[in-house]
C-alpha cells in the first residue's frame, strides 16, 4: 500500500489527475484493489450507482443520485452497501465542501452505507452514516494524500477501507473514532486556557486542563486520555470546523452585531453558533448551520416552527434537514439571518452570544 501511496502522491505533484475520472480510475480504484476489493466484479465495485428513493425533487443536472462508487460485498442475497465513495475532480474539497457533504447525506438518507467517503483525490474524508447528528459531525477522520505521512494514510485504510474489515470492523472502527474526535475537541476547547494557566503557576498543563473540563463540563475525561488526545488536531480544523478559534485582531471588526443589521450586499466569511466557528459562504448556508446544529443538541426541536414535515416549496427553493424536515432557503440575508434567530431562541440561547458573524 505504501509503494502505491508514493506513486500517487508523486502523480498528483506533477499534476497528472486532470479530471475527475481520472481520479477515479486511476486514483480511487487503484487504492480500492491494494484494500482487497475486486474492481473487475461490478457486483461488488458498482460505479454510477442508483440510490433508492433519492429524493426526486434534489435531482438535476449536476445531481442525478447517483454515487460515484458504491462497494458491496459480493453477495447477490443482500445488496446493503458497504461503502459509498463521492468523487470529486482534484482540489475541489479545499476550502468549503459543506455542498458535497449534503449531497453524501441524501445518498445516506434511505440508502444507507456503513462507511461514506468524500475526496477529490488529495482529501479524504471518512463519515459514519449511521451516526447521530448532522452530517458534518459523522465525519470521524480524514487525511490529506499530500501533506499527511504514508504510516497515517495507510492505516486510516487499512482499518476503514480495508474489504476484510466489513462491516462490522469498519464501523466498529468509525465509532472508535468518532468517539476520540469528542474527546479531541473537548480537550481543544481549553488547551489555550489551561497552557496559560501552567505557565503561570507551573502545574501539569494536562491535570489542570482535567479539572477545567470537569468544573465547567461536568465532563471526568481520565487524565491518561487527555495526554494522549492533547496534540492531536481535530477531524476538519483546518477547513469546516474552527474549534475554539476566535478571530485574529485585524479582522475582530468585521464580526457584526446583531441588532439591526442589515446583511444586504455583503457576505458571510465564518458564523460563531453556540460554541464553535464555522466556515461558511453564504447567508443560506449560515442559515442551514444554525438549524443543523440545533438538531444536534436538541433532536425534538421544532425550529421555531419554520419546519415542515413534507415538501412544500419549489424545486431549490427547500433544503432538507438531518432530521428529515425540509426548510425553505429562497430567502433574502437579511429572513436568513432573522430566522437563525429566532430559531436559536427558540431554545433559550442567548442570541448575541450563541451567533456571531465575521463578513
Amino acid at each position: 500500500m505504501k509503494e502505491i501511496l508514493n506513486d500517487i502522491r508523486s502523480k498528483l505533484l506533477k499534476g497528472d489527475f486532470s479530471n475527475e475520472e481520472q481520479v477515479r480510475f486511476s486514483l480511487v480504484a487503484r487504492i480500492l484493489q491494494a484494500a482487497g476489493w475486486d474492481i473487475w466484479d461490478p457486483n461488488e465495485v458498482c460505479t454510477e450507482y442508483g440510490v433508492k428513493k433519492f429524493p426526486k425533487k434534489d435531482i438535476s443536472k449536476e445531481e442525478s443520485g447517483r454515487v460515484d462508487i458504491a462497494l458491496f460485498i459480493n453477495n447477490h442475497s443482500d445488496r446493503t452497501p458497504e461503502v459509498f465513495i463521492e468523487i470529486k475532480a482534484v482540489g475541489k474539497l479545499q476550502g468549503d465542501y459543506s455542498t458535497y457533504e449534503e449531497q453524501l447525506q441524501r445518498y445516506n438518507y434511505y440508502d444507507r452505507s456503513a462507511i461514506s467517503i468524500l475526496t477529490d483525490g488529495i482529501e479524504w474524508k471518512f463519515y459514519l452514516p449511521s451516526a447521530g447528528g448532522s452530517f458534518d459531525r459523522r465525519l470521524f477522520n480524514d487525511f490529506n494524500m499530500i501533506k499527511d505521512s504514508e504510516e497515517f494514510i495507510s492505516q486510516i485504510l487499512q482499518e476503514v477501507l480495508a474489504k476484510d474489515n466489513f462491516r462490522r470492523k469498519a464501523v466498529q472502527t468509525g465509532e472508535r473514532m468518532l468517539e476520540e474526535m469528542r474527546l479531541i475537541n473537548i480537550i481543544g476547547k481549553v488547551k489555550g486556557e489551561a497552557e496559560q494557566l501552567s505557565r503561570k503557576l507551573g502545574d501539569s498543563k494536562y491535570e489542570i486542563a482535567h479539572k477545567i473540563i470537569k468544573n465547567k463540563q461536568g465532563k471526568d475525561i481520565p487524565l491518561l486520555d487527555i495526554e494522549k488526545y492533547w496534540d492531536r488536531k481535530a477531524v476538519g480544523a483546518e477547513t469546516t470546523v474552527l474549534t475554539g478559534i476566535e478571530p485574529d485582531p485585524e479582522t475582530r471588526e468585521s464580526i457584526v452585531e446583531q441588532d439591526n443589521y442589515d446583511p444586504t450586499r455583503k457576505k458571510p466569511k465564518r458564523v460563531f453558533i453556540i460554541d464553535r466557528w464555522h466556515n461558511v459562504k453564504s447567508w443560506k448556508k449560515m442559515f442551514i448551520m444554525v438549524c443543523e446544529e440545533i438538531i444536534r443538541r436538541h433532536p425534538e426541536t421544532e425550529l421555531a416552527g419554520y419546519a415542515e414535515k413534507i415538501s412544500i416549496w419549489n424545486k431549490g427553493s427547500e433544503h432538507l434537514l438531518s432530521n428529515g424536515k425540509y426548510i425553505n432557503i429562497c430567502l433574502p440575508a437579511s429572513r436568513h439571518l432573522i430566522l437563525a434567530k429566532k430559531v436559536l431562541a427558540s431554545e433559550n440561547y442567548n442570541v448575541k452570544e450563541s451567533l456571531k458573524i465575521e463578513v
